[in-house]
């Protein structure tokens, strides 16, 4: 209670505030001071109203010590204030806010502010904060005569209030309004500090109005408050408009200075606390509270506004947080716990850990509670969705529902196991994708490859396919396809090819390879531009590779069919078109050039790329030096024959060709032919063994390829044969025929001259040497198919088939032969023996007819030369003497024949003297030069003579039937 010198400063202060004297005595109205009673006892106890409560014996009084000093302090406002003059005040009246003492009612509120909130805070902190009135005083300059309300604060409020004016009254319906609103049973939020208990003016909380505002609310001037909104006087006071802030400066710290010790913790038992005692905040839980009881009155009791301490609770406060904790989910229950239970205090400030208790008492929702934890935190708090939406009684009762099992057990179990599932089966698949496939189809590719090249093509087949099953690897199809290419299984290369396009989204290599393999492996070229149009081209559009092999296919094509060259020269010059200074493409015009055989234009380019070895490939080296060759050695056309001597450098670009490509067996071959020209017969040996060796080592093989090794067999066969090594000659044509055979049931290679030519010669060996006439002669017969439609081969054929005594083929061959080499006596006998044999005496005598006449003349030369025959001593007058003994003893059975036939006797005559004339030619071949002694003898000539001029019965004049082998001045094999 304020002492008397507290009580004599708040009078003088109530004096000077409003200029009261000055109004009154306006009105005709007269002051009266009441004197204080002497028996007064001047205690000051200011500091117990700002400190607390009081305690010990004096709290043990309780609610006596309350009525007591409730009553001290209504005789005292009495005795002070007395009866009021205009009657505004009776006995038993409400008493009023004190507006009209502590402030004018002039609007002097708004003109003369009281401090903010922060100031009077610090007023209400008392000692803690430091002199009250020192603040006070800072801001009270504008308030005239505030001395004694400073001494009425510093007193703790305790003084006396004049009763209120009768019209401003304390509501009764407020207090009941407010009550309601505070209520924690309707679902509202609780107030921060203090509980208004029951309805009524004399159950508002202790401590709510020690700054000196009034039971209504509002501020002792009249003015709104910060602290409690923006509510006039005289409106409804609402706990929820109290600013905690002026709380800021109390300290809820214990003896230890530890703020809010961890002294329990929480159960993790489904968002409820194991146990709600456990849970204290230090400096509040531990708190004695005085039990003050409440008393209506109508007068506002400030003895009972105890401030509390700043950060502080009430144990009814305590109790609602403990009970509104228990509402929220375990999860934020627990991290609430842990965040106002902190050890470390320098984490957050006092003002952050109450800050977040309030909303606990204002049972401020979870999702707004959790979202600031999760800022202040940084962390993620998960709140169930319809957690707001039921109390704990109901949220307890839902949980032990099939629906929340479903939604919070077996549904969670349910994704949780499919998600498990999942990335197992993910692993699996993994696992299976990245590791079993790889590694499975790899082994099966390379047990697969170990077959094919074993032969086994079925079995390489089923594992390629099923190492396709586990994964395609495209290195391996190619692989595979090659392989197979080198195996002659075209057929498996092909689909294989194809299954490259297909897996792999028409590869361009692929396309290519596969086109290359019908041009130059089987010679297909209608398929290969099919593929090269079709796979290639259509999927790559105007890629000039593909132009340029389409264009490299009409060329080969043209060997076959002339007017291709047409097709394959629009594809170059649209290349060298695009690409001008390309000299890939000015190759394949020279190319081109080479094969329609324009010399003229040939050495033209010849001047553009030669001595330059990098301007031109090795193969287009090879086969520019290869073209000039042949024309040097070869023959020329009349028009291009003063173009023989402009041909040079040939084995200067044979070398090039050799150096850039050693590799390469047609630059060899073209290199032996140089050196058979030009009769370096051991350097030409030694090159077409080389070039023969890499003809078989080649992967792809073109037609010309193959005829240029066929060829190559040839060449080396006729050296070894001219050698005399007819066995090694044997052996290369074998080979050489061989590999024809083998490429033309292949792709049906027709052969060409020098193809014919390999036949001849291992035909030769067999009419000359060995004798096995039937094999000579399917070599012949194949030689003449193969082009090499030569006088010579035909009159072999002709002389194999007359001695096999098939007269009437052999006719044909030496008419055939006939045709170019009429003149020749060994032609003109073998066509007499056969028509005579085959009954055609009168053309048998018109062709001996005319061998004789032939060999006069060369009897006639020969005698002119020498003046006699020597046929003993000379081969050649030999063979004529003996052809003329053979002509003149057919030409008389001949004409013998045709006497009968005819009765003419003149052919019986002239039959008898070519009897006689072959008798002196037998006898020149025959007679002894030693002994003179003659020898016809036996002779055919001589019997025909002897039964010519003596008829004998059933006799028949015979004719030498043996005729040449080859034709004259050919050689013969020895």
């Amino acid at each position: 209670m304020p002492g008397l010198k507290q009580l004599e400063k708040f009078s003088e202060d109530i004096k000077k505030i409003g200029d009261e004297e000055v109004v009154r005595a306006k009105r005709g109205e007269r002051l009266s001071y009441p004197q204080i009673p002497g028996d007064v006892e001047d205690k000051d106890d200011s500091d117990e109203f700002i400190s607390g409560l009081p305690s010990g014996k004096e709290a043990e009084d309780g609610e006596s010590a309350v009525e007591s000093a409730a009553q001290d302090d209504e005789d005292i406002l009495s005795s002070l204030l007395g009866p009021s003059d205009g009657g505004n005040a009776g006995d038993g009246a409400p008493v009023g806010d004190g507006q009209d003492v502590l402030g004018s009612q002039d609007g002097a509120a708004e003109e003369n502010p009281l401090p903010d909130d922060d100031v009077l805070g610090g007023l209400l902190s008392g000692e803690e904060n430091g002199s009250g009135t020192d603040d006070m005083d800072a801001g009270s300059e504008d308030f005239p005569g505030t001395d004694g309300f400073e001494e009425f604060l510093s007193d703790g409020g305790n003084a006396e209030v004049a009763p209120a004016d009768a019209g401003e009254p304390v509501s009764p319906a407020a207090d009941d309004e407010l009550g309601s609103e505070m209520s924690p049973d309707e679902g509202e939020a609780a107030p921060e500090f203090g509980d208004a208990g029951a309805a009524g003016a004399d159950e508002i909380p202790d401590g709510e109005f020690a700054d000196g505002a009034g039971a209504d609310g509002s501020s002792a001037d009249g003015a709104s408050d910060p602290m409690w909104g923006e509510e006039g006087a005289g409106e409804e006071f609402h706990m929820d408009d109290f600013d905690p802030d002026v709380m800021e400066n109390i300290n809820f710290a214990g003896d230890d200075g530890e703020e809010f010790p961890v002294t329990g913790s929480g159960s993790d038992d489904d968002f409820m606390l194991s146990d709600a005692d456990e849970f204290e905040i230090p400096g509040v839980t531990d708190s004695e509270f005085a039990d003050l009881g409440k008393k209506s009155v109508d007068v506002a009791d400030f003895s009972k506004a105890v401030q509390k301490p700043k950060n502080s609770l009430t144990e009814e406060e305590y109790e609602r947080f403990k009970k509104n904790l228990s509402e929220y989910p375990l999860n934020l229950r627990v991290i609430i716990e842990d965040f106002i239970s902190k050890d470390d205090s320098s984490a957050f400030t006092d003002e952050a850990i109450f800050e977040i208790i309030e909303k606990i008492l204002k049972r401020t929702s979870a999702r707004q509670i959790a979202a600031q934890l999760e800022k202040m935190l940084d962390i993620s708090i998960d709140i169930p969705r319809d957690f707001e939406h039921r109390s704990y009684e109901q949220y307890e009762a839902y949980k032990s529902s099939f629906q929340y099992q479903l939604k919070n057990r077996i549904i969670p179990a349910a994704l949780a196991f499919i998600v498990v599932c999942v990335v197992a089966l993910g692993l699996f698949k993994a696992g299976q994708q990245f590791i079993y496939k790889p590694v499975m189809a790899e082994i099966n590719y390379r047990q697969g490859y170990e077959h094919l090249q074993n032969n086994e093509y079925p079995l390489s087949e089923e594992k390629f396919d099923k190492a396709v099953s586990y994964r395609p690897k495209k290195k391996w199809f190619f692989k595979y396809a090659s392989g197979y290419r080198e195996h002659k299984q075209y057929e498996r290369a092909a689909l294989m090819y194809r299954k490259i396009l297909g897996f792999f989204n028409y590869d361009k290599r692929a396309g290519l390879e596969y086109a290359e393999m019908e041009l130059y492996d089987r010679a297909d070229y209608a398929k290969a531009e099919a593929i090269v149009r079709r796979y290639v081209l259509d999927n790559h559009l105007n890629d000039p590779d593909g132009e340029l092999l389409l264009g490299d296919i009409f060329l080969e094509w043209a060997y076959e069919d002339p007017s291709k060259f047409e097709d394959a020269l629009e594809f170059y010059n649209d290349l060298k078109t695009r690409f001008p200074k390309s000299n890939l493409y000015l190759s394949r015009m020279l190319r081109y050039y080479i094969r329609t055989d324009q010399l003229r234009n040939v050495l033209v380019y010849k001047g553009m790329f030669y001595p330059k070895k990098n301007s031109l490939s090795a193969a287009d080296w090879t086969e520019l030096s290869g073209y000039l060759l042949d024309k040097l050695y070869g023959k020329l056309s009349k028009n291009d024959e003063y173009l023989r001597a402009s041909i040079e450098d040939v084995r200067s670009m044979l070398e090039i060709a050799v150096n850039l490509d050693p590799s390469a067996p047609v630059g060899r071959y073209n290199l032996a032919r140089y050196f058979i020209h030009n009769g370096y017969t051991a350097q030409a040996k030694s090159e077409l063994l080389t070039s023969i060796s890499l003809f078989d080592k080649q992967k792809v093989r073109t037609k010309q390829n193959v005829y240029r090794e066929v060829n190559a067999t040839r060449l080396l066969g006729e050296l070894y044969s001219g050698e005399r090594e007819y066995i090694k000659a044997q052996d290369v044509y074998t080979k050489g025929i061989t590999l024809f055979n083998d490429e033309h049931d292949r792709i049906g290679l027709s052969g060409d001259v020098n193809v014919g030519r390999l036949f001849a010669d291992l035909g030769d060996i067999n009419y000359f040497i060995t004798g096995d006439i039937d094999s000579a002669l399917g070599n012949y017969e194949t030689s003449i198919r193969m082009k090499n439609d030569t006088p010579s081969i035909n009159y072999r054929v002709g002389a194999i088939r007359y001695n096999k005594k098939d007269y009437d083929s052999a006719l044909s061959s030496f008419i055939k032969v006939s045709e170019t080499n009429y003149s020749d006596p060994n032609l003109l006998i073998a066509l007499a023996n056969v028509l005579s044999l085959r009954g055609d005496n009168f053309a048998a005598q018109s062709y001996y007819s005319d061998l004789l006449r032939i060999l006069d003349i060369e009897r006639g030369v020969t005698t002119s030369r020498t003046g006699i025959l020597f046929p003993q001593t000379k081969d050649d007058d030999t063979e004529l003497v003996d052809m003329y003994l053979r002509a003149n003893n057919n030409l008389g059975v001949t004409l013998y024949k045709l006497a009968k036939q005819t009765g003419n006797s003149n052919y019986y005559a002239e039959s008898l003297v070519r009897f006689s004339v072959a008798l002196r030619a037998n006898d020149a071949l025959t007679r002894d030069l030693s002994t003179m002694v003659r020898k016809n003898e036996g002779s055919l000539a001589a019997s025909n003579s002897k039964y010519a001029t003596h008829p004998i019965p059933d006799f028949e004049p015979e004719i030498y039937t043996e005729i040449p082998k080859i034709l004259t001045d050919e050689k013969v094999l020895e």
